[in-house]
C-alpha cells in the first residue's frame, strides 16, 4: 500500500511539474510575442516616418535621355517588354534593412518588412527572403506570433493585402489560397505562381501555413 501511495504521489508531482513548465512555456511565449509586436511596431513608425521625409536611398536609376538628332525607326514593342522594372529600395534603420511595410485590414495588421540577413532578425520583423514585389516573385516569412504572422492561420481567401515600398508605391494583392505544407517545401513558397507569398509555422511548429496572394485587378 505504501508504494502504491508513493507512485500516486509521484504522478501527483510529475503532473504539477509538467503543468508548472507548460505554464511557464505560455508566459514566456506571450512575452517573446508582446516583446516582437512592441520592436516591429517601433520599426513601422520609423519605416513610416522614412517614407514620409522622403529619407531612403535611391531606387532605379532614371531612363537615359534620347540622343540629339532624328530617333532612328524601330519595329513597335510590347510596352510591357520594355517598361523598366521598379528597383526595390531598401533603407538601412537601427542596423537593419527594409524594404517597406504591409498592410492586412482584415486583421487590423500592419507591419515593417525586413529584408532578411539573419534569422534573428525575424525576431523583429516580417522579413522578405526571396524576390521582390516588383517581379511579382516575392516570399515574407514571420514567426507565427499573434503580433507578427500568427493569425495568417485564420484567413480563408479574398481578403486584401497591400506592400508599401520605401518610396512610398504600394501594391494590392488580394490572397487566393491558404494552405499547410511541410517545413521542408522551401521550393513551394520559392517557386510558387503567386505574386505574393506569406508563410509561417503553425502552432507547434510542424507545418507551415502558407498564403498565396495575387495582384488585385
Amino acid at each position: 500500500m505504501k508504494a502504491k501511495r508513493r507512485a500516486g504521489v509521484a504522478l501527483v508531482i510529475v503532473g504539477v511539474l509538467l503543468l508548472a513548465a507548460a505554464l511557464l512555456l505560455l508566459l514566456h511565449n506571450r512575452q517573446e510575442s508582446d516583446e516582437a509586436g512592441a520592436a516591429a511596431q517601433e520599426a513601422l513608425a520609423a519605416v513610416q516616418e522614412a517614407i514620409q521625409t522622403g529619407n531612403v536611398q535611391p531606387g532605379a536609376a532614371p531612363a537615359p535621355a534620347p540622343a540629339d538628332g532624328e530617333p532612328e525607326e524601330t519595329e513597335p514593342t510590347d510596352p510591357a517588354e520594355t517598361e523598366p522594372v521598379p528597383e526595390l529600395t531598401v533603407t538601412v534603420i537601427n542596423g537593419h534593412e527594409y524594404v517597406g511595410y504591409l498592410e492586412i485590414p482584415s486583421l487590423d495588421r500592419k507591419l515593417p518588412v525586413m529584408k532578411l540577413q539573419y534569422m534573428e532578425d525575424l525576431q523583429i520583423a516580417p522579413c522578405l527572403q526571396f524576390g521582390s514585389p516588383w517581379t511579382d516573385d516575392a516570399v515574407i516569412a514571420a514567426h507565427n506570433y499573434p503580433s507578427h504572422f500568427g493569425p495568417l492561420r485564420d484567413m480563408t481567401g479574398g481578403e486584401t493585402i497591400l506592400f508599401t515600398d520605401m518610396n512610398g508605391a504600394s501594391i494590392t494583392y488580394t490572397v487566393k489560397i491558404v494552405q499547410t505544407i511541410q517545413p521542408t517545401a522551401l521550393d513551394t513558397v520559392k517557386e510558387s505562381p503567386y505574386d505574393l507569398v506569406l508563410y509561417t509555422c503553425t502552432t507547434g511548429g510542424k507545418t507551415r501555413v502558407m498564403i498565396g496572394c495575387d495582384r488585385a485587378e
